[in-house]
């Protein structure tokens, strides 16, 4: 993308792409310490590093977010970048203090590591990659095809969405380390137990808070916190809200990895990226925004329905068991009541 940045700048008629584009090597670079640390806590079990890293790039950015908009400079890509350049060198720094007890770096010497790092670490450079074009292919459709008026519009929908993402993330982030140690433990019966129960509680999560929003739920919260600012934002969230249903399934992306099956994960991610562009070419010329919103739900649905099969294939999943979370839920709570 940056090698190529002046080419999508002219083939997407939007000048800023050279200064965001130009961006992206210090940004990436200043986002790796953070990510580093990230993982090795995820293994660790450690929640409470986790927690003060995500504080410390998050608070930063809001810090710096409400100083722009107090000044009145809040307006422009460099700001937006700047902000994310903060909060990145603040994560990373935090990162890197919190994790130097815990690393020694050396060379690996044996051949057999090797032979599961590189491999493992290729189809998962692949695999991300490829999501994180899926995950931009609706907006670049959108800006080619439509406008940037529309554009904005759609990505008002896409960063209220981004809850959903946030809600897969803190649950990907409970279950990474689980499914690892327990696939390294060879504890198969209490690995199927929790990716049902992993599932189950996910559906069950999510399945009211998507009933919320499209029984108006959505436009309640728009019209209360922004008045009638982003009306014409709230048909498109509705329909990437659709994505919370699959949530359950998408998950197992994660199951996945904490199996060590990076090769099965590029293929699905491929698979649901190439959905993804073809989906978003035919729709978003189709139907505009709400088209590349469906293009998103039903990436998501190859996306999910994909890794559940290949999961499905190492442990097997009793799919009646998607409900189990209702009684677990109920026993708990008559317990505590009790």
């Amino acid at each position: 993308a940056f090698l190529l940045r002046s080419s999508l700048a002219h083939g997407f008629h939007e000048a800023k792409y050279l200064v965001v584009l130009t961006a992206l090597p210090p940004l990436c670079l200043l986002t790796i310490p953070r990510t580093y640390a990230l993982k090795l806590f995820q293994m660790l079990i450690r929640t409470r590093e986790i927690f003060l890293i995500n504080l410390a790039f998050f608070s930063t950015m809001g810090v710096v977010t409400a100083y722009r908009i107090s000044t009145h400079t809040f307006m422009t890509a460099e700001s937006m970048i700047e902000i994310n350049m903060t909060g990145a060198i603040a994560g990373s720094l935090m990162g890197f203090v919190l994790a130097i007890p815990h690393v020694r770096f050396r060379w690996p010497s044996q051949a057999s590591m090797w032979r599961d790092m590189l491999p493992f670490g290729f189809f998962q450079g692949l695999a991300t990659t490829s999501n994180v074009m899926q995950q931009r292919a609706d907006g670049f459709m959108v800006q080619y095809f439509l406008s940037t008026s529309i554009l904005a519009d759609y990505g008002t929908a896409k960063r209220f969405f981004k809850v959903f993402d946030a809600a897969r993330d803190a649950v990907g982030t409970i279950a990474y380390p689980a499914v690892a140690r327990l696939t390294a433990q060879q504890r198969f019966a209490e690995l199927k137990t929790l990716i049902e129960k992993m599932m189950s509680f996910t559906l069950i999560g999510m399945a009211p808070i998507v009933l919320f929003c499209e029984l108006g739920g959505t436009a309640l919260m728009f019209h209360t916190f922004f008045g009638h600012k982003y009306d014409t934002s709230i048909p498109i969230f509705n329909i990437l809200a659709f994505v919370g249903l699959l949530l359950p399934f998408t998950l197992n992306l994660t199951v996945l990895t904490g199996l060590g099956k990076s090769r099965t994960i590029f293929k699905v991610v491929l698979a649901s990226s190439v959905v993804s562009l073809l989906s978003n070419y035919f729709l978003v010329q189709s139907f505009n925004a709400p088209g590349a919103a469906c293009a998103v739900v039903i990436a998501a649905l190859v996306s999910g329905a994909l890794a559940t099969m290949a999961v499905n294939a190492e442990v097997t999943i009793e799919y009646s068991s998607l409900l189990r979370g209702i009684g677990d839920g109920w026993r708990y709570l008559r317990k505590r009541l009790s």
